[in-house]
Parts: structure tokens; sequence; C-alpha cells
């Protein structure tokens, strides 16, 4: 008994008492540090999930989205109907991803596509109501062999809830929007409910699906019970547990579009927190060692901590195809990048990038990527940064200096030259941010301004936000609001730019143009409001509304007794989508009792280039009913002659960029080369952008037939144009 007292009150007591005190403060620390990291951990596992549950949302909005095309057919014949949304599910490839798709009114009658079984008009009430529905179907309710998701959105009219269009997704077509892989494939994710009906990723079977089964086949099991009550109070949560001897995260977070529906991410624990098992051990270690081992141990488990959480970062805030940060990456260096010093943010995008993918594929196109990547890391100085933001789009953070748009410049010169084997054009919006820390998104927003201005301005490949920008934007948006109205009241006007013949005298017609007369800002040019109509596709109403006052006017002149040249007309590529363009445009001209010759149809050449599938056909019917056909713009896309020659075209318009690169090299003899060609397939040649008597006259000895521009005349109003052609006698 002696000897006990003695060890636990004497000097080896005190050791003891000492040991036993570190190993406590040891394990103690140990259990708080590894509750931190597990914390740390299961923020990033949510963040990482809340992003792609983002993801699935975007495409359930897209979904929602093809459905609200589908809409548009309501205000077609109904015999029509039918036979147009079979075209559409046929060429449309979102809209074909529906296993049936239908419209259905609030009585319940079909309008057209397929009919729902019975019963489920009833599942339609929230969308009767205005609201878009995302609703599972077990296996058996409309697909007979898998479970379905029913999307329905409202059909409106007038302003009223008229209908419902709905759409089944099944099978993979469901699987792509709501499953996939996460932590660069490392892991899964997929859908479920809490009612445990779950969609799972289309590929084979991956061992944490099989985790996941295992997790969901109880729903007695306590690790399920406590998922759902976080999601229940929060909206996500992240619950570790075990399968066939393996430990596995899963995490989940609630979908707005889909009540009781979450998006669930499954990833092995040993490729997120394998270090944190070293960590354990050396504190088992330092168990041992006491107070060396300590800090030894201590030291360690801050290493280990941030290697886990530099791997986390890099699974959340990294791109996968070219290495750079992501938008959320981005994100996370806006603070430092904005509070210290003059920086400037810029947004690089490729222009026509899609065309790329569609000729080259999607392997040149992932290589240029990359490269574009290197190109822009290999010319940046220290602190600051290139991320990937967008399928083409690189968002840059830049020391600010008097060279800075020049390295931009070069940046964007060396990316063109990369471009061998398909020429690339990359456009540059610049924002100087003046050094008081802003919300990144509003300053990002700012910065697509500059470059949207840099893509709609003719020559201009960089553009830097100002003032000026943000007050258009706002201008624009109200326009924007205002432009049904201004159809209805007849406050756009039609404007005509005369051509003059070169070879003989005399004037050969004019363009239709338009202006529009805001009872607010005055008389507008097309350049500020045609770039939002080109977005919305409100551009199709336009260009049947400029068709009729031109028609309108010819018709006039003729009871007038004038001598009539031809109008041409501008369709936008938009506009060819429409299905019945050809039978809208020949109703306009007939009832108006217009010669069909006196009219000339334009279209640019980059669009019949990038869609001549869905062109040539409207094109050669245009063309067979006795209009003229004109390919504008030439030079400014990737057309040659010998494409054209396969189109009825009659008249060729050069684009004004010839005008001004000749008069940087007068020796060119490109114009005179492009005339002779067109002579030879029979095109009449008009040269656009005559600016002065010499331009006119180089033009004129080029042997183009006709030119318009400045030189002769602006775009006039009706009664201007009248006064010089006529006379001024009108």
């Amino acid at each position: 008994m002696r000897h006990i007292r003695d060890l636990f009150l004497g000097y080896n007591g005190s050791l003891l008492w000492l040991g036993l005190l570190l190993l406590f403060c040891m394990l103690a620390f140990q259990y708080l540090l590894a509750q931190l990291i597990y914390g740390e951990i299961e923020d990033k596992l949510i963040e990482v999930t809340r992003q792609s549950a983002a993801i699935v949302e975007g495409r359930v909005e897209t979904a929602c989205d093809q459905l609200n095309a589908a809409g548009q057919l309501k205000g077609l014949e109904p015999a029509a109907r039918q036979s147009v949304l079979a075209d559409m599910r046929r060429t449309d490839n979102c809209l074909a991803r529906y296993e049936q798709v239908g419209a259905i009114s609030v009585q319940g009658h079909l309008l057209y596509g397929d009919a729902l079984p019975a019963g489920f008009i009833a599942q339609l009430q929230e969308t009767f109501r205005g609201h878009t529905q995302v609703i599972w179907q077990p296996a058996g309710r409309l697909s007979a062999n898998q479970p379905s998701l029913l999307v329905s959105v409202p059909l409106w009219d007038n302003g009223k809830v008229a209908g419902a269009v709905y759409g089944v997704l099944s099978g993979a077509r469901m699987q792509e929007i709501f499953s996939g892989t996460v932590f660069n494939a490392r892991g899964i994710l997929f859908a479920g409910s809490h009612d445990f009906e779950l969609i799972w990723p289309a590929e084979t079977e991956t061992e944490a699906q099989s985790a996941a089964a295992d997790f969901f086949s109880d729903s007695n099991d306590t690790h399920m019970q406590e998922l759902y009550r976080k999601l229940y109070y929060s909206g996500h949560g992240v619950e570790p547990f075990s399968s066939r001897g393996k430990d596995y995260y899963l995490s989940a977070v609630a979908l707005d579009s889909m009540d009781g529906w979450y998006i669930n991410s499954v990833v092995a624990a040993e490729k997120v927190n394998g270090v944190l098992k070293n960590v354990l051990m050396a504190a088992v270690a330092a168990c041992t060692l006491l107070s060396l081992l300590f800090l030894t141990a201590f030291w360690i488990i801050g290493k280990n901590a941030r290697q886990n959480q530099k791997q986390l970062m890099e699974l959340a805030y990294n791109d996968a195809l070219t290495g750079a940060p992501n938008w959320a990456g981005m994100q996370e260096h806006w603070q430092h990048c904005s509070a210290e010093g003059l920086w400037l943010m810029a947004v690089l995008d490729f222009d026509e990038f899609s065309v790329m993918n569609s000729v080259m594929g999607r392997d040149y196109c992932d290589q240029v990527l990359k490269s574009t990547v290197r190109q822009i890391q290999g010319r940046l100085r220290k602190n600051e940064l290139v991320g990937r933001v967008g399928a083409d789009r690189f968002l840059l953070y830049l020391q600010q200096d008097k060279e800075s748009l020049t390295r931009l410049e070069k940046l964007q010169t060396e990316i063109r030259q990369e471009g061998t084997r398909y020429p690339v054009e990359i456009s540059c919006g610049v924002h100087l941010l003046a050094g008081a820390a802003k919300p990144m998104r509003e300053s990002y927003e700012e910065t697509v301004m500059a470059l949207k201005h840099a893509k709609r301005t003719p020559q201009c490949h960089l553009a830097v936000y100002d003032y000026v920008m943000g007050i258009e934007h706002r201008e624009s948006k109200a326009l924007e609001k205002d432009f049904s109205k201004a159809l209805e009241q007849g406050e756009l006007q039609l404007f005509l730019q005369p051509k003059r013949f070169l070879q003989q005298e005399g004037w050969a017609g004019s363009e239709a143009l338009v202006r529009w007369q805001h009872p607010r800002l005055g008389l507008l040019p097309p350049g500020r409001f045609i770039h939002f109509l080109e977005a919305s596709g409100e551009i199709r109403q336009l260009d049947l509304y400029i068709l009729e006052a031109a028609c309108r006017t010819i018709h006039r002149w003729l009871e007038e007794g004038r001598e009539v040249m031809p109008i041409s007309f501008n369709i936008s590529r938009a506009n060819f989508a429409n299905r019945t363009l050809v039978e809208d445009i020949l109703s306009i001209v007939d009832r108006w009792q217009v010669p069909h010759r006196l009219l000339e149809v334009e279209v640019t050449e980059s669009a019949l280039f990038n869609d001549s599938r869905i062109l040539g056909e409207k094109v050669h019917q245009l063309h067979d009913a006795g209009l003229r056909l004109a390919v504008d713009d030439f030079g400014t896309g990737y057309s040659t002659l010998a494409t054209l020659e396969q189109l009825p075209v009659d008249v060729l318009k050069l684009d004004k960029g010839f005008v001004d690169s000749w008069q940087l090299r007068p020796d060119s003899r490109m114009i005179w080369d492009i005339v002779e060609m067109a002579r030879h397939i029979g095109m009449l040649v008009v040269i656009e952008g005559v600016e002065n008597a010499a331009q006119a006259e180089m033009t004129r000895r080029a042997g183009c037939d006709v030119a318009q521009g400045y030189y002769y005349a602006r775009p006039l109003p009706v009664q201007e144009y009248e006064a010089l052609v006529y006379g001024g006698d009108s």
C-alpha cells in the first residue's frame, strides 16, 4: 500500500500525473482537431454538392424552356400544330429528349401532341395555376418499364393560363439531368426523394453506387434518419457511413424545383480524408512519446490538414479540362485582388466557338481551350490569375497599369495566330477597377457588358467598360420592355438608303432599314435595340414589320404611277427557324400586290454558312417565288464563291471592309478578282461603305455594278428618299 501511495504522491507520481495530463490534453486536442477537420470536409462536400445541385436546377430549367418553345404552337391553326410539333421534335435535339410531348387545355382537352394516360390531369392543377411542375412517376405510370419525370409548364394566352404543355422524360434522358459524377469522377451524383425513390447514373454500377444503394436499402438505419433530420431543418447535410468494410461520405442538398427531392453525392472517405487516418495514428504515437511526439504530431496534423484542404479546393474550385480555377475558384481570389492596389477584370470569349466545335470536333476544341489557358498563364505576372468560367469564356485578374490593355491586345493576337488549322477570333471586355472592393458578380456583369459591346462593334475586339455602357445597359432593358408597345403604336419607322449605279447613271434601288422614334429618347438607330431583339427572338416580328412597311410604300408608288426600283430587306438568322417564314413573306407581298421582282431578300454570309441546311430550302423557295436573293456582308465569314454557287444567289454585297482595306493597300486586286468571279457565275455585285469620291471611282473601275454608302446618301425617311430619287415635287 505504501509503494502505491509513493507512486502517486512522490516524484514518480508527479511524472505520472504529468504524463496523464499530457495524454489527456493530447487526446482532447486530437479529438477537437479531428472534429474541425471533419467540419471542414463537410463544408467542402456540401459546397461541391450545392454546385452540382445548381447545375441540375439549370438542366431542369432548360427542360422547361424547351416545353415553353413547344407552347408557342398554340398560335398555329389546329391542323398544323401536330405536324409542326413533330418537325420540332425531329430537328430540335433538346426537345427530342422528351419521350412524350403534348399540350392540354384547362378543361382537359388535348390541344396537340401525345395524350397523357387517364387520371394525370389532376397532377397538372398547379400548372393550371401558373406554376412549373416536375413530378416523379414510378415505373408503370407513364412508362411501363422504367420510372419517369412529368415536366409541365403553363400555357399562357393573353396573360391567362389556357392550359399546360407537358413532357415525359424517361430512362437515360432523365438520368442525364439528375445524375453524373463528382470529384473528378471519383464519386457519383444522383437524385433521391424522402420516399427513397432514386435516380441513378446511367453508367455501369460502381463501388460508390453500390455503397449508396446499401445506405438507402434500410429506411430505419440511424445514419439515414440523421441525414433526413439535417435535411428537414437546414436543406443540406453530410453523413459518414460504412459499406462492405469501406468508409464513405454521403452529402445531400435539397432541390428547389422538386419538392421533397435532393441531390446526393457519394465519395469514398479515402478519397477525401485519407490524411486524417495518419493524424489519428500520429496521436497514438504521441501518447507513447509524450510531449516530444505531441509537438511532432501537432506539426504533422497541421500539414496533413492543409494537404487535405488543398485537395478539396482543387476538386471544388478548379476546371477539370484546363486545370485553371473555375467560377468558384475565381471568387475565392476576388477579395484579395479587388482590395489591394489597382486591378482590372477582363473576360475573353471566342467568337463563333460553336461553329468551330461543329466543324473541327470537340477534341480539337478542347485542345484549343487548354492551349489558350497555357498561353494566358505564360503571360501572367505575380499574383495575377486566369480562370475558365464558361464553355469558351475566360476570366482574368490583371494588375492595372499603362501596359495592361496592350498586354491584352498582344494576348489576343497570339491566340489568333495559334489557330493554324482553323481561323479563330477572340473578343475581350475589360473593367478597370477603382480599388474599392465591390461584389464580384456586379463587376463581372459590367465586364461582360464591355465584351458584348466589343462583339457587336465592327472591327472592335477589345472594349473597356465605362459609365456610358452601364447607362446603355439599363436603357436596353427599358427599351426591351417598350418594344411590344412600339410595334402597336407605330413608333418603328421605315428608312431607305439609296443605291447608285456605278457603270451608268441613275439610282439602282434602296435597302429597307429601321429607326425607332421613341417618345422619350427620340430617334434611335438600330444599334441601340437590334442586339437585344436578336437575343430575345423578337427580331422576327421586326423583320416582317419592316417588310410590310416596304410593301405598303411600293404599293403607293405603283398607284401614283412612279417608276419603282427594287427594295432589299433583311431577314435575320433567327427568322429562318420559323417554318412558316416563306408563307409569311409571300402573304405580305401578295396582300399589297407588289410584283415579286421588286423585292430582294438579304441574308448574311455567316448565316448561310453556319445554317446552310436550315436556310437552303427556304432560300430556294423564295427564289422560286420570284424574289431576288442577296448575300450581305460577303467577306466577313468563311464562305467562298464556290459555296455560294450552289445557292440561287442573284446579288453579292461586298462588306465595307473591302473598301477600308483597299485604302490601306491601294495596289490590292482583291475586289477586281471577286467581281470577275462573280460575273462568271452571273451575280450582280454591290459594294457597301462607299464614303468619298475616291472610293466611288475605285469601285467603279473594279467593275462593281452598284454602290451604297454615305457618299451617295445616308438612310432617309421615305419622304426624303422620294424627294431625292423622284425629284423635289414629291
